[in-house]
């Protein structure tokens, strides 16, 4: 074999070695532009918050200081991380009554889940919903409120059924909803309840 025709094919192979080498450049380019853009879409796209520091990190939000890391209530300890609704993702949340919240000003909404290991998981959530000012949410409390009134420690007006705790304090309609039958659940959805009274107290009035 000629130097030619070694030159040649050492050239071949050499240009096989740099494509190959090309090639699988391109493809992990390619795939972490597409973990990177993938991450980034569920990351603008997720309702849950995180949790930092002794309280959860809700200030942006308005919510700061109404859930607190560590709150617990007769044994119900919050499961996972809140979860913040917009106006924008309201729908998924509650579909078939999203348009009365966003009708009457609907800002925000913070939900928390807590849970309690017995024979059964017991389960309590709580939501919050910013409605922007006193008169919006004392409307949507007008329209929603259902069972006999109770009177918080801190004089605000509630009503209460065997599952549920509904009231209005500033520009907040809250609603704590127990899903598991137990005679003790209102104690525990009062117990709920004049914490987050007592908290929205201190928050500025809208």
């Amino acid at each position: 074999m000629d130097k030619k025709t070694e030159f040649i094919l050492l050239a071949k192979k050499l240009g096989r070695i740099i494509l190959i080498k090309i090639t699988a450049i391109l493809k992990i380019s390619i795939f972490l532009g597409i973990v990177f853009w993938v991450g980034l879409f569920l990351f603008l796209n997720t309702p849950l918050l995180q949790a930092e520091g002794p309280a959860f990190n809700l200030s942006e939000k308005g919510f700061f200081g109404l859930i607190q890391e560590g709150d617990e209530f007769s044994g119900f300890k919050v499961k996972g991380k809140p979860a913040y609704y917009s106006p924008e993702n309201l729908f998924s949340y509650i579909n078939g009554a999203a348009e009365l919240y966003l009708s009457h000003g609907f800002r925000s909404l913070l939900s928390v889940e807590w849970t309690r290991l017995g024979e059964q998981d017991e389960v309590i959530v709580l939501e919050i919903y910013d409605m922007g000012n006193r008169k919006n949410a004392s409307t949507i409390y007008e329209i929603e409120k259902a069972g006999k009134k109770y009177l918080l420690p801190e004089g605000t007006e509630s009503t209460i059924t065997n599952n549920c705790l509904q009231f209005y304090k500033n520009s907040f309609y809250v609603r704590v909803i127990s899903f598991f039958p137990s005679e003790g659940c209102p104690s525990i959805l009062k117990e709920i309840a004049h914490t987050i009274e007592k908290r929205i107290g201190k928050k500025r009035i809208n």
